[in-house]
């Protein structure tokens, strides 16, 4: 058996996986009330407590991130999975980092550029408009320096 091995994963560096690794395997390991209210599209809930004797439903041959709210719990799940022979990842600063996590798509428009930003943990969309040296924000979040940015 070759050893298994954990990294760190920026939630900026999850936004790109998602979209491009067919074998990514995502578990959360949270309580199961807390994976009901809010989770990232597609992640599987095995509570950390039942990690040991569950690790057999991950799949080993995937890229698997663990994830819980701040990082700790999925440390602790990523080191059951190492022992248990599966390498991942942790979500660095969990479901925490995943609510702020924005990518964007830019377009021209009739003379205009109009980017969207997706928070993509909390699923909401703002857009900036512009033309020369003006611009509009519709619908922004409260992470003024984002918009400031593009």
């Amino acid at each position: 058996m070759t050893s298994a091995t954990t990294a760190l994963l920026a939630s900026k560096d999850l936004v790109g996986l998602l979209d491009s690794e067919p074998k990514l395997q995502l578990i959360d390991v949270r309580e199961p009330d807390e994976f009901a209210d809010w989770r990232i599209p597609g992640a599987r809930n095995i509570p950390l407590g039942q990690l040991a004797q569950r690790h057999d439903e991950v799949d080993a041959n995937a890229r698997v991130v663990v994830i819980c709210a701040k990082g700790s719990r999925a440390e602790q799940g990523a080191q059951i999975l190492c022992e248990a022979g599966i390498s991942n990842e942790v979500l660095e600063g969990g479901m925490g980092a995943w609510a702020s996590t924005y990518d964007e798509v830019e377009g021209a428009f009739a003379g205009a550029t109009v980017v969207q930003l997706r928070r993509r943990g909390k699923g909401c969309l703002s857009y900036v408009i512009g033309a020369g040296a003006r611009a509009i924000v519709i619908d922004p979040s409260l992470d003024v320096e984002r918009y400031l940015e593009v």
